[in-house]
């Protein structure tokens, strides 16, 4: 076990690769502030410390696993699963020198599940791992039909909510954050417009098992932005380095 805590980070990806690209759409590719933000993640989250994972364990929106009632973790050496996403360029692959593992989501588990999840994860911390959650703060893919230069009412309130359980701005408990992320969709506003299915906050949740304690259960907002009104680009991570 190694001395250091690794950190773990729940990211809204976004438009899959197109942040590592010229050309885009809504205004989304590798020029854009959001992408010039997401390139400082990781010296956010390790600072000055010279100290890196030795592997990835990645917890993916685009991974639903097709078993009943349990989770899948990935096996190859080189995994060839492409799940729901194709056609991913060069560019996505030219760094390759730290082992990534993924892990499912299951849509056919609940909230309380996941968030197991993340507690069942949490050691791996410990022992060089960084854990990377993916998916989306707000993920609503019909409203993009409706594009606004106005966050959307639903958006931002969903996103309030979200701060709150996931930040030590709040101060909620342990306890209470758990509570609120088991009956997310009931007690969040706005949830059914935010996540009209699932799949995308259930990374979000995982990370919120894993990265949660509770001496301090609140983490740190690391990312903020906006695109089309209604898709937030907020990430959070646990045990960023000081």
């Amino acid at each position: 076990m190694s001395k250091f805590r690794h950190p773990v980070v729940a990211v809204s990806h976004g438009p899959g690769p197109l942040w590592l690209l010229d050309e885009g759409f809504g205004g989304m590719n590798k020029h854009s502030v959001t992408a010039q933000n997401l390139r400082t993640v990781f010296p956010k989250i390790y600072g000055g410390t010279d100290t890196l994972p030795k592997r990835i364990l990645f917890v993916t929106a685009h991974w639903e696993s097709g078993t009943s009632g349990a989770f899948e973790i990935s096996k190859s050496r080189a995994p060839e699963m492409i799940y729901d996403y194709y056609g991913f360029p060069s560019e996505a692959y030219e760094v390759a020198d730290i082992p990534v593992v993924s892990v499912s989501i299951n849509d056919r588990l609940d909230a309380r599940a996941h968030f197991e999840l993340g507690r069942a994860l949490q050691p791996l911390r410990d022992d060089d791992t960084l854990i990377i959650c993916s998916g989306q703060a707000t993920h609503n893919l019909r409203a993009s039909r409706e594009e606004t230069q106005h966050v959307a009412e639903w958006a931002q309130g969903f996103q309030t909510w979200l701060d709150d359980v996931l930040t030590a701005d709040s101060q909620l408990t342990y306890a209470e954050r758990a509570a609120q992320l088991a009956l997310w969709a009931k007690a969040a506003p706005y949830a059914h417009l935010a996540h009209p299915s699932p799949d995308h906050f259930s990374p979000f949740i995982v990370a919120a098992g894993a990265g949660m304690d509770e001496s301090q259960p609140g983490g740190e907002k690391i990312l903020d932005g906006w695109a089309m009104g209604h898709m937030s680009f907020a990430t959070y991570a646990w045990g960023v380095a000081k």
